[in-house]
């Protein structure tokens, strides 16, 4: 039986696509390495038509954040060297999407350290001329991104109708540039409508990194409860935007917020409708801000990595947040931040961007929205498929 599957794949050529598998290999307590080699196995199956077969590539992950970046990005370009359509399927959680997005744009530009000099009209350009399309299988701890585009558990079935049946939608991406003493860092990440944190210096510490799955939720907890009843130190947060604007703001820890805004087009209602990053400042003083802390524990990390999504409320904004201590940023804008203490002195803030991206700086910090990538699979039916037919059902 195995001669004549040969025999027909042979027969049938080249197969029409190409699929690359990122795979995290202790996301889902290993449930990816191993699925990976089941779909790699059936999608080259010389039993298939071959439009619905692919050329299937498998990239494990490994620890360090660069040796990932620098990997993706050279398999990215050398299956972009054939003609053939290109899928990149992230089998992990939204960490995992991170590095590929990283090594994505990394292959766009040469480098994610020119990504900040660039124009944003080159950015968008360079975006539209790709065809590469992208999709995700979930089976990270946090899959906040997958569950909102109705992507799929590790299950062959599952997953090889979301190849075929999908839809290109936008994938709303933002950047962080992490300014230190002897380097600077980027980190490109993405976001969703659940209340996931995408950089949250209130619940993060230097010794968190290298935590996954169930560890990662332990220790987050715990360490979320210890910043509940301790008293915070009093600190205070420089700021300023790109339209010019700056101020401070006394005793705040701040976050660029998981929340996308979609299209001008396909606006929900109640939602203030623009393509950016949606950044939050949260107080850290006094008990209402440690009560404040602790809705952002339990209602979003926790949730988050149990793979539920926080509703919307009212403009997109937490209900646990003031309004005035919400801002928003248009593609192309960015604010930047650092903090002194109660003397004047420079003093240090953590920072996660996505997955394990944890760390101290004393700044400044700065955040950037960049244009959404065009062609992020989305199964039709997905949860944010359902906000836009709601949304269009109830404006007729």
């Amino acid at each position: 039986m195995a001669g004549i599957g040969q025999f027909l794949s042979n027969y049938r050529g080249i197969p029409a696509q190409q699929l690359l598998c990122v795979f995290n290999p202790v996301a889902g307590s290993g449930v990816s390495a191993a699925f990976a080699d089941e779909l790699q196995g059936h999608l080259q199956s010389g039993f298939r038509f071959q439009e619905n077969r692919y050329e299937t590539s498998l990239l494990p992950t490994v620890e360090d954040r660069y040796e990932n970046i620098a990997a993706i990005a050279q398999k990215i370009d050398s299956l972009t060297q054939s003609q053939r359509p290109l899928t990149i399927l992230t089998m992990g959680g939204d960490g995992t999407l991170d590095l590929v997005i990283s090594g994505y744009l990394t292959t766009l530009f040469g480098s994610l350290n020119a990504l900040p000099g660039l124009e944003q009209a080159r950015i968008i350009k360079r975006l539209k001329e790709s065809h590469v399309r992208l999709g995700i299988v979930r089976s990270g701890s946090a899959n906040d991104v997958g569950t909102l585009y109705g992507s799929p558990k590790p299950k062959v079935g599952a997953a090889t109708e979301y190849l075929a049946k999908s839809v290109d939608a936008n994938l709303h991406l933002g950047m962080a540039m992490v300014h230190h003493e002897d380097r600077n860092e980027v980190w490109p990440f993405v976001h969703s409508f659940a209340a996931g944190h995408v950089f949250t210096p209130i619940l993060v510490d230097a010794n968190a990194g290298g935590r996954r799955g169930r560890e990662a939720m332990r220790w987050m907890l715990r360490h979320g409860l210890g910043r509940i009843f301790k008293k915070a130190d009093k600190r205070t947060m420089h700021w300023k935007r790109s339209d010019g604007s700056e101020g401070e703001m006394a005793g705040q820890d701040a976050m660029a917020h998981a929340l996308p805004r979609l299209a001008i087009a396909v606006a929900l209602p109640g939602l203030t409708p623009f393509e950016g990053v949606g950044f939050k400042i949260v107080p850290e003083t006094g008990l209402a801000a440690r009560l404040l802390i602790g809705a952002e524990l339990f209602g979003s990390g926790l949730l988050s990595r149990m793979g539920r999504l926080v509703p919307l409320s009212a403009s997109a904004r937490l209900a646990t947040v003031p309004e005035s201590h919400q801002m928003m940023l248009n593609v192309g804008e960015w604010i930047e931040f650092h903090y002194t203490d109660s003397d004047g002195r420079p003093t240090d803030v953590g920072y996660q961007v996505s997955g394990d991206g944890i760390g101290y700086t004393k700044g400044p910090i700065r955040i950037q929205a960049l244009p959404p990538f065009e062609r992020f699979l989305m199964t039709p039916g997905a949860p944010i498929g359902r906000l836009l037919y709601k949304n269009l059902v109830d404006n007729r």
